[in-house]
């Protein structure tokens, strides 16, 4: 069992490996993403204060997660490549670069889309709302960064 765990952290067979399970998981993995999509923005319910505005949650959240996910996946996979000389944790890293971006222009955007409405129902008046968006923007440049190299 710990030989293949060994032959993982060889590129030639993870590779190999992902050659042949991605044509497997492409088809479930989008058909999820599309029926998520679809029940958070049109099969939920809509909220009594926020209105239809609330929906948009079912994607930020999400988005928002997977963007800080996908940093902690850079920087632990590039420890690893740093302190072990893994040459695939630098290919995990360099991978989760391009991805983590896409998610935290998504959290951006979506965040952006609920927060005018939302803000001044919870007495956030307009100078307000773009504090809980700074912390993402650094975040958003780091992933720019990682991909420059």
């Amino acid at each position: 069992m710990w030989k293949f765990f060994h032959q993982l952290a060889s590129p030639p067979h993870f590779y190999r490996l992902a050659a042949t399970l991605a044509p497997w998981l492409l088809a479930p993995g989008v058909a999820l993403i599309v029926y998520g999509v679809y029940a958070g923005l049109f099969l939920a319910p809509v909220d009594y204060q926020q209105g239809d505005a609330f929906r948009i949650i079912y994607v930020h959240v999400p988005s928002a997660y997977l963007s800080v996910m996908a940093y902690m996946i850079m920087a632990i996979s590039g420890g690893i490549g740093l302190i072990w000389r893994m040459k695939l944790a630098h290919a995990v890293a360099a991978a989760a670069a391009p991805l983590g971006a896409a998610f935290t222009f998504l959290a951006l955007v979506t965040g952006s889309i609920w927060g005018r409405p939302v803000g001044n129902l919870v007495g956030m008046g307009r100078s307000k709302t773009h504090v809980r968006a700074d912390p993402a923007v650094p975040v958003f440049r780091v992933y720019g960064a990682a991909r420059s190299d």
